[in-house]
């Protein structure tokens, strides 16, 4: 890795295309990435140091992918805030969190730098003339010397929590991905997944770790103008959550998939209907489909199941690309000792709870800007929370969640903090349904609209990831409890 450019491999050729910028056309070397990135990075150290926290908010730009990768090399801690949230959503983290480096709102005031200073000139692609500033903000205490990147888990504003990941956590993890799918300096994969989310940018990290090439789409696959960036720069890959593959079956569009040969799968788990589907195009196509398993806990990815696999092993999500998987009964879940190599530890062949050791698992959580300074409080294991088993040859299947979590189109969201958030509206409980937000209620007079209002400001849900249901009671547990199980399976029928 170079010093200057984060992740990127020793063996890249400076005259390799890095990055594309597929509406504008925009193609950018690794010789020009890396200089770009170095006066990035060089403008953030003299406007606040190298001992703070530096908020970006990327879209799908080369101008947005330098500022990050500057912010990473400049040697502060980076939160990474999704550009594309509420005010008042971006507000809240910037409030909780103080970066003392952040793009400049409304409301903003204070000593400005611009990126359009530091990005060179539009003949590299690179001026952002017009976009925002970044303005100095607040003061924290200084990050642990190891954290490199924050990034959001929650799903929430409420009680925004955040995962604290070392710079060998993100590092290392981009290396193992690109190991695991054996990513050529020739690949080239499009980027259409935001660069907030752990999938999102371990595909920049992979591809730049590959010394490939990594092609930024900021579309969606309804639209035309997506296939035809497919086509037109020649990707050989393409990334996708469940509801993006069960879009891609049900409008018919993998016939459109065009030079790509490999399709990745994470963030939740595929249905057994468009894993049938999957099976039965990579047959007759002769692509590659790649599921993987992951949580922002541990960087990005944790296993991989290999394409040879996908036919013989269904719902498997395959092997630790880095580190070691464990099953744990309730009682004992955290082992003593090391976990060995290679084999399942007794008594483990049922279902429980993953469990992960490895260099890629976070120092911790963050909820307030002071937690930033805290050290690494797991030892590089972690309970995931999810539900699992392991097979006799290692590979993993995950069940579900053990806790009030759902996966919505790749991101993890609180339940519970779900229906506090709509309880102003009455009692609405809420439970998930196949990737999708259902809110079940036993009256008929809430207006969607308004809890809509609160599913995208406070959430950043669309209205294609939610419902409401009507049910005739909220059924109730022995106990005076609310029994989801049941609310579950009258919310579905």
């Amino acid at each position: 890795m170079t010093a200057t450019l984060p992740f990127a491999s020793t063996a890249a050729v400076p005259d390799d295309i890095a990055l594309i910028e597929a509406e504008r056309g925009i193609a950018v070397t690794y010789g020009e990435l890396e200089n770009r990135v170095g006066e990035a990075a060089s403008a953030i150290r003299r406007t606040c140091g190298s001992d703070a926290i530096v908020a970006c908010e990327p879209s799908r730009t080369v101008a947005d992918v330098v500022w990050y990768l500057g912010a990473m090399a400049s040697g502060n801690a980076v939160l990474l805030v999704d550009p594309n949230a509420s005010p008042v959503r971006k507000e809240q983290l910037y409030a909780r969190f103080r970066p003392r480096l952040r793009p400049a709102g409304p409301a903003s005031a204070g000593p400005a730098v611009t990126r359009s200073a530091v990005a060179g000139p539009a003949s590299a692609g690179l001026a952002v003339a017009g976009q925002a500033q970044l303005i100095a903000s607040g003061a924290t205490p200084a990050p642990h010397p190891e954290l490199a990147l924050l990034l959001s888990t929650s799903g929430s504003t409420a009680s925004p929590k955040l995962v604290r990941l070392s710079k060998d956590a993100v590092t290392s993890n981009a290396v193992a991905i690109a190991d695991a799918l054996a990513i050529e300096p020739t690949a080239r994969a499009v980027a259409n997944l935001p660069l907030t989310s752990a999938y999102g940018l371990s595909i920049l990290h992979s591809h730049l770790a590959a010394g490939a090439t990594t092609v930024l789409v900021g579309r969606s696959i309804a639209e035309r103008g997506f296939w035809e960036c497919v086509r037109e720069f020649r990707c050989s890959s393409i990334p996708g959550v469940p509801a993006m593959y069960q879009a891609l079956v049900r409008l018919r569009l993998l016939d459109r998939l065009g030079p790509v040969r490999t399709l990745t799968q994470a963030g939740g788990r595929l249905d057994d209907a468009t894993a049938s589907e999957l099976r039965a195009h990579a047959r007759s196509s002769g692509r590659q489909v790649v599921v993987m398993y992951g949580l922002t806990e541990a960087t990005a990815r944790v296993t991989v199941l290999p394409p040879s696999e996908f036919e013989g092993r269904p719902g498997s999500v395959g092997r630790p690309i880095q580190g070691k998987l464990w099953i744990a009964p309730d009682n004992d879940p955290i082992p003593d000792g090391s976990i060995p190599d290679g084999t399942i530890p007794d008594g483990t062949e049922g279902l429980g709870e993953i469990g992960y050791e490895g260099r890629n698992v976070m120092l911790g959580y963050a909820t307030k800007a002071e937690d930033i300074a805290a050290p690494d409080e797991l030892g590089a294991r972690l309970m995931t929370g999810d539900i699992g088993r392991l097979d006799s040859d290692g590979y993993l299947y995950v069940a579900g969640r053990r806790s009030r979590y759902a996966k919505v189109d790749g991101n993890r969201l609180n339940l519970d903090e779900v229906e506090t958030a709509v309880a102003r509206f009455g009692a609405i409980r809420a439970v998930e349904i196949d990737g999708t937000v259902a809110l079940a209620c036993a009256r008929d007079d809430i207006d969607p609209g308004l809890v809509g209002e609160v599913m995208a400001d406070l959430f950043g849900l669309p209205r294609r990831s939610w419902l409401m249901r009507e049910v005739e009671a909220i059924p109730l547990t022995g106990n005076g409890k609310v029994d989801y199980a049941a609310l579950t399976r009258a919310v579905s029928a």
